[in-house]
């Protein structure tokens, strides 16, 4: 993939020594003792916290510090969702390319789709922690990897064809000290369309992909009967794919910010021993909601909700839910084109 017009070309070379120094620094993180971490942590354990509870360094810990947007369609996961949704109809302007009229489209040019996940933030490397005491959450700095592909299919066709797919690969440096947690994440993303769509209804991908520094914040604390978490931050785009296309287009935007934010309310799984076993499980309730804009899409709201409930069986914990999308589509190969999704999702703990 080439790098976008002169200006990105610019921002791309500014940037990349930025990055280098970042590595580096995390290079040097990872190679330093416990001690150096904690200091580099804030100089000492939260406020309260026990100096004996102050945890060493050490390599692939169990828990992780921030959790990814739980509405957020494109966040790594395993689930897979089914949809009724308007994107594949034709007669609208402004869009990355004219669709011409599938078949089995219904009579407001819905159909429906599924939606398949694979993905997960694994934690690599604590790099310093501290707990107020031995029951607490953890606190500190955490360096991990993050891998993910979201693919899209429709169903109720002769051929089901396969419309497209988004990956992402990003390094996330996870940060959490009382009820403020964040992630620093350098990632790569890019989309790439479905070889069916392209035989069945001749239309070529458009180039859509970028590498960007993304910083989220979120704050966690109690509200309408249940766990609240706030969030909010945006990404930086070095290096983008996206803007020549859309200088192709003789569009004037490019692909340089993105914003997102959003609100999750959570009534956790409380466990209950389940009858002649050692095992436990127990239901709970979930309702989130994500909002992206970027500069790409000339800002316009991208929604995405959830609303449905949680599940503990075992070690294993999960969800079923109502899924709600509106917006310019999450798929990079579309990512022009609005489109209005619900359908019922389900997910599942690796």
């Amino acid at each position: 993939m080439g790098l976008g017009p002169t200006g990105d070309s610019v921002t791309a070379r500014a940037t990349l020594p930025l990055l280098l120094r970042l590595l580096l620094l995390g290079a040097t993180l990872v190679a330093a003792p416990g001690d150096a971490l904690a200091q580099v942590g804030g100089g000492a354990p939260a406020d309260g916290a026990d100096r004996s509870l102050l945890g060493a360094a050490r390599w692939f810990p169990e828990t992780r510090l921030f959790q990814g947007p739980l509405a957020d369609p494109l966040e790594p996961g395993f689930r897979g969702t089914a949809v009724r949704s308007d994107l594949l109809r034709g007669g609208i302007p402004g869009t990355e390319r004219r669709l011409p009229r599938l078949q089995d489209l219904g009579p407001e040019g819905k159909d429906w789709q599924g939606i398949v996940s694979v993905g997960e933030t694994l934690p690599i490397r604590t790099m310093a922690e501290w707990r107020e005491s031995p029951e607490a959450a953890a606190q500190g700095i955490q360096l991990g990897v993050l891998v993910g592909v979201t693919a899209r299919f429709r169903l109720a066709t002769t051929r089901n064809e396969y419309l497209a797919s988004d990956w992402v690969v990003g390094l996330p440096l996870e940060m959490a000290r009382n009820a403020w947690t964040g992630r620093v994440l350098v990632y790569h993303r890019s989309a790439h369309l479905g070889d069916e769509i392209i035989e069945s209804a001749g239309v070529r991908r458009v180039g859509y992909g970028h590498e960007g520094v993304q910083v989220l914040v979120g704050h966690r604390g109690a509200g309408w009967g249940g766990n609240v978490r706030l969030y909010g931050g945006g990404s930086h785009l070095f290096r983008s794919e996206t803007s020549g296309t859309l200088l192709e287009l003789g569009l004037p935007q490019r692909d340089r910010w993105e914003a997102q934010g959003g609100l999750e309310i959570q009534h956790p799984a409380r466990r209950r021993p389940v009858a002649q076993t050692s095992a436990t499980s127990g239901l709970g309730s979930l309702f989130a909601v994500d909002i992206k804009g970027s500069e790409r899409t000339r800002w316009q709201a991208q929604w995405a909700a959830l609303a449905g409930l949680t599940f503990v069986a075992g070690a294993r914990t999960g969800m079923v839910a109502l899924r709600w999308v509106h917006g310019p589509s999450m798929h990079g190969e579309f990512f022009l084109r609005p489109e209005s999704a619900l359908g019922l999702e389900f997910r599942l703990s690796p």
